[in-house]
């Protein structure tokens, strides 16, 4: 049950952390369009794009824990089921565009389910 629970709580503490970078970049639309309109301060858009900025760079390094639960998962409780193969490498492809922190999480998860790949398929019965 451990196992189980390790990688949901793994694979969450990646995916939520996207959806906080998506909304900061959404975020960093509006405000280029308030910018361009001249309906914004420039003091205000300052701290905005400050907010947004950290926003989506403590997301993109928090998702990293996530990648450390996922390897503990994976190599420390040696749970490797077909699904996880797979839920790692769309997660490390959603990831991708995050330039810096998302791009370095992305190519991590990738490259580690890439490399560890036997190690998912050796057990065609594991769940």
């Amino acid at each position: 049950m451990a196992k189980h629970v390790a990688a949901f709580v793994g694979i969450l503490a990646i995916l939520i952390p996207w959806l906080f970078s998506a909304y900061a970049v959404f975020e960093f639309g509006e405000l280029a369009t308030d910018v361009q309109t001249n309906s914004i301060e420039p003091g205000i858009a300052k701290s905005k794009l400050t907010t947004i900025l950290y926003q989506y760079l403590y997301a993109g390094l928090s998702a990293m824990i996530g990648l450390i639960a996922l390897g503990f998962c994976v190599d420390g409780f040696q749970y490797r089921p077909k699904w996880m193969f797979w839920a790692i490498m769309i997660l490390g492809l959603i990831w991708l565009p995050f330039y810096a922190a998302g791009t370095m999480l992305g190519i991590a998860l990738i490259l580690y389910a890439s490399f560890n790949y036997p190690r998912f398929h050796k057990n065609e019965t594991a769940t």
